[in-house]
């Protein structure tokens, strides 16, 4: 077995139960995930990204279709003992506020076989948010450093983090995405994380996942995304050089013109100029182009 999550023509339904807003829906989810790879789940707040990891976790039922965790059934009995194996963080720490991390300790030894106190306290200190106080007098990025040590608190070999690094300081995130690197070394563990800031997932990532109102609309190595758009800046008089079924998109500027291009078919007179992956997706989702091309 090669795959760390194999999603298969899934698709669920969430009632809302406001009145006014509609129900959400996942819709035709087909997605693999390799062990040993780093994938960031990306898109706009609301397109799925945290009802997507509650459904591969079973916390969500898919109405469709087939998920397996690790090589196995996410809705057999057997995926209970699969979640020893599984580190998450989700948007909720889910643990009560009057707990301090001592009690946490305790009740992680119960829910982990391999539970590993040792190596849980030292993440806190690594972390910088080892304190005896209750969690509820945590700020919010201390319970976010709290909730990573718990995921990883007893060495799993899958990972899943929804939005770990939100809300702490540039230094905090840079040392969290680190460490998350560093843990994926070992060649059989592997990384899900959602994160609406493309600038950390661009430093871990090897593939890149868009979904957008409950669709999958891109599913790319990032390398591969990186290399095969570009960004250029000509003047109004070279725009005629470049071959217009590689433009994706055109924005007009005081001095030149920008375009988003596909690189095959690029003249080699034309200097691409530095571009991030957050660029990249912006102007690609922009455009539409994955509307009526697959990426």
């Amino acid at each position: 077995m090669d795959k760390a999550i194999s999603i298969k023509d899934m698709s669920m339904t969430l009632t809302s139960y406001v009145v006014g807003q509609k129900d959400f829906q996942l819709k035709d989810i087909n997605l693999e995930i390799k062990k040993g790879t780093i994938v960031g789940l990306i898109g706009k707040n609301g397109a799925g990204k945290t009802t997507l990891i509650n459904t591969i976790m079973n916390i969500y039922k898919a109405d469709e279709g087939k998920i397996e965790v690790l090589g196995v059934d996410n809705t057999s009995k057997e995926f209970v003992d699969t979640k020893n194996n599984i580190g998450v963080v989700l948007e909720e720490l889910g643990i009560y506020e009057s707990f301090n991390i001592e009690n946490v300790n305790k009740l992680m030894g119960y829910a982990y076989k391999n539970w590993d106190k040792e190596y849980f306290f030292n993440l806190l200190d690594r972390f910088e948010a080892k304190s005896f106080k209750a969690i509820k007098e945590f700020s919010t990025g201390m319970k976010k450093k709290l909730a990573l040590a718990i995921a990883l608190g007893h060495k799993p070999d899958l990972l899943i983090l929804d939005e770990p690094t939100a809300n702490l300081d540039p230094f905090a995130r840079e040392e969290i995405i680190d460490y998350i690197y560093d843990y994926t070394r070992e060649e059989e563990r592997t990384v899900l994380i959602s994160s609406h800031i493309l600038s950390d997932l661009e430093k871990i990532c090897d593939y890149v996942v868009y979904i957008d109102k409950g669709e999958i609309k891109l599913n790319e190595e990032k390398d591969k995304l990186l290399e095969r758009f570009a960004i250029i800046r000509v003047g109004k008089e070279d725009l005629d050089k470049i071959p217009k079924e590689i433009i994706i998109s055109q924005e007009d500027q005081k001095y030149y013109q920008e375009l988003l291009v596909t690189t095959e078919n690029l003249p080699k007179e034309f200097k691409r100029e530095f571009v991030t992956l957050d660029e990249i997706i912006v102007k690609l989702m922009r455009s539409g182009y994955y509307e009526s091309n697959t990426l």
